[in-house]
């Protein structure tokens, strides 16, 4: 029982602070080109459909099934709201993934407290290092020479493309990981994963 409250009041802290972060980055990107009310509802509602649309799929038989049960509901508030209030939709896409990381994060680490799984908190380490990349490329994207269009939305599809990447090798190595369903992950994973480097070109070229 002291162990388990000892969890909980370390978990619980972690948690908090991922989705404070998850609101103030996603605030953080979109508060020059957008009223703070609309980006604070747009982060609310990625949020909420996220955490609800992770919920229902854990009623399902796969106890993994969580994630895409999140990517789900986190990809389709994104898309109603950037049709509803007029959101450049690779701009809000990217200040929602990128703020998303801090709540796999958090996952991770929660695990970890929890179970003491090095593997979760590998994933944690990972998402760190995306966040770290995405810093790297932001501050870079306009200087690269294929990227001729100097769009916004680019380094937010590379380090979500180089996160499902990085999934489809872990479920094609047959890995039993937090949130992989198997190696019928390596083809789901694979095909977000070429979608969101297809934008990128996309992107570069308009």
């Amino acid at each position: 029982m002291i162990i388990q409250m000892s969890i909980l009041l370390l978990t619980i802290p972690v948690t908090c602070t991922a989705l404070l972060l998850y609101i103030f980055f996603f605030w953080r990107r979109l508060k020059e080109d957008y009223i703070s009310k609309a980006i604070f509802n747009a982060a609310f509602l990625t949020l909420i459909a996220t955490l609800v649309f992770s919920q229902f799929a854990r009623l399902t038989d796969h106890q993994n099934a969580w994630f895409w049960g999140g990517f789900v509901g986190f990809f389709m508030s994104v898309m109603f709201f950037a049709r509803s209030y007029k959101f450049k939709i690779f701009e809000l896409y990217e200040a929602a993934g990128r703020s998303a990381l801090f709540l796999i994060i958090a996952i991770g680490l929660a695990d970890y407290l929890s179970f003491q799984n090095i593997k979760s908190l590998a994933i944690a380490g990972f998402c760190i290092a995306l966040f770290g990349l995405f810093i790297v490329v932001d501050a870079n994207y306009r200087k690269f020479t294929w990227y001729r269009s100097g769009r916004v939305g680019v380094a937010g599809l590379i380090i979500l493309g180089v996160f499902f990447t990085a999934r489809a090798i872990v479920a094609a190595l047959g890995f039993d990981i937090l949130s992989i369903l198997g190696r019928i992950d390596f083809i789901f994973s694979g095909i977000v994963a070429f979608l969101h480097f297809f934008f990128v070109y996309h992107l570069s070229q308009n």
